[in-house]
């Protein structure tokens, strides 16, 4: 008999589902646990599961080959991972775990028929889809080529600090096990930007962090912090 001390079923995204279908899912999924700077998947190629994340930071992204990566998304609250797999044709996304995480894992067929089956359920999984594709254009926007690298660095570090908020007592220290080269990924620019506007910003105490975390102890002043891109990168290099 599965345990059910997890009690992952009675998550406000599954409330729409019966109780004869909560029981059928409860008694049906796969509980795992991942530690930080793991793969719950490499490649999707029509998943045979749909990952519900109960607690956790991921990166979503997109396999390019030759250990090259593209990174789009960046989740810090409960959601459905694989959704995609289930309309298109495998398209090579990872989901790569930045902390521990808590997940639940569904198998595909059951899923689709908890979806023909509830249509408050396939409202709920139709809402994040389309907050994550809102999202995803949001942050393209936010990573055109004619915005200011360090522009986009702000952007994450208030998307994080936004992110985190009531997940932790402190909320603005983010446990995350992230490296600038991932940044550099997310938000298309390279290892080398990242590393230095970061350093330059902890110089001025306006941010903190380590290899697993990320603190942010004025995000008004890091907003409106400037440093002249030009000048800074040619004084580094000399």
């Amino acid at each position: 008999m599965k345990s059910i001390e997890t009690k992952i079923v009675d998550h406000q995204l599954f409330s729409s589902l019966n109780e004869q279908q909560k029981i059928i899912l409860e008694y049906s999924i796969e509980i795992g646990y991942l530690l930080p700077r793991k793969y719950l998947f490499k490649n999707d190629k029509r998943l045979k599961h749909i990952y519900f994340i109960k607690q956790g930071k991921l990166l979503v992204g997109k396999n390019l080959g030759l250990r090259n990566e593209s990174i789009s998304f960046l989740g810090m609250k409960p959601m459905f991972i694989g959704l995609e797999s289930l309309m298109l044709p495998a398209n090579n996304k990872f989901v790569k775990t930045l902390s521990h995480v808590h997940y639940a894992r569904i198998d595909a067929k059951l899923f689709l028929q908890l979806l023909m089956e509830s249509n408050g359920f396939h409202n709920v999984v139709r809402k994040q889809i389309a907050e994550r594709l809102n999202e995803m254009d949001d942050k393209y926007v936010r990573r055109h080529s004619n915005v200011k690298l360090l522009d986009r660095l702000k952007f994450f570090f208030a998307e994080i600090l936004e992110k985190n908020k009531g997940r932790s007592r402190d909320e603005n220290r983010i446990e995350i096990h992230i490296t600038h080269f991932e940044i550099g990924q997310y938000l298309q620019c390279s290892r080398q930007s990242v590393s230095h506007f970061m350093s330059n910003i902890r110089k001025e105490g306006i941010i903190d962090y380590d290899r697993n975390w990320i603190r942010i102890n004025d995000l008004q002043k890091l907003l409106k912090w400037e440093i002249d891109e030009r000048s800074f990168f040619s004084s580094e290099i000399a």
